[in-house]
């Protein structure tokens, strides 16, 4: 049977992932410290520092300019990997930081940029911190290699159903990185309604960059 190709067309602006980091390091503060120890015990994240951000705003696609937007970094020191997560620190004022965390794998450390693009103080004095809305994957994420082929071209990620049988509802998604380090709690998601058996699609998009952006898991019915 000769290939077909769909171009489905993506609208996305283009990430810009220059950052300015001020490093609260936890061994300087102990509060800080305490709430990672606490967080670390109830899920397996630990923080690994609160930052200043300026660059683009990427955790809800738009990559708005900002500047000394409040970052979070955590790792993922456990065993269990997180589709889902949202962290919430609040200050001894009350306020309360949310940062939302999708696709947080075992092993990986990710940036997360404060929800409501709260801005980053050098004195933030943080009383509690807690996790709600959290999902854990119910089977481990895969980007299921003997189902699908991918190839990465000029802003784009063509999908190939490399199996025998018609599928639908395809969802490929992706992260990126910089320096092993996911960036951003935002997972991106290309949408196929449906493939053929060695049916192709191509999908434009201005998230995905070859070298800096992972495919982190596909789902399909």
């Amino acid at each position: 049977m000769d290939k077909k190709k769909i171009i489905i067309a993506a609208v996305a602006a283009v990430i810009v992932l220059a950052a300015v980091i001020v490093l609260l390091c936890l061994g300087g503060n102990d509060n800080v410290a305490e709430l990672s120890d606490i967080l670390c015990e109830q899920t397996g994240i630990e923080i690994v520092g609160i930052d200043s951000y300026s660059g683009a705003f990427f955790e809800d696609g738009s990559d708005e300019a900002v500047e000394n937007v409040m970052q979070l970094t955590v790792r993922n020191t456990g065993n269990t990997d997180y589709q889902l997560m949202n962290i919430y620190l609040t200050d001894k004022s009350g306020c309360e930081y949310c940062f939302t965390a999708t696709t947080l794998l075992c092993g990986e450390t990710m940036i997360i940029l404060e929800k409501n693009r709260a801005a980053f103080d050098e004195d933030f004095d943080f009383a509690d911190v807690r996790v709600e809305e959290c999902a854990t994957f119910e089977e481990a994420p895969s980007v299921h290699s003997d189902v699908f082929s991918f190839m990465v071209m000029d802003s784009s990620v063509t999908v190939e159903n490399i199996s025998d049988t018609d599928l639908s509802n395809i969802s490929v998604f992706y992260k990126n990185y910089s320096d092993g380090v996911a960036v951003g709690g935002i997972t991106y998601m290309l949408t196929i309604p449906s493939l053929a058996a060695g049916e192709s699609a191509q999908i434009g998009t201005s998230h995905y960059v070859d070298g800096t952006s992972k495919l982190v898991f596909v789902v399909y019915g």
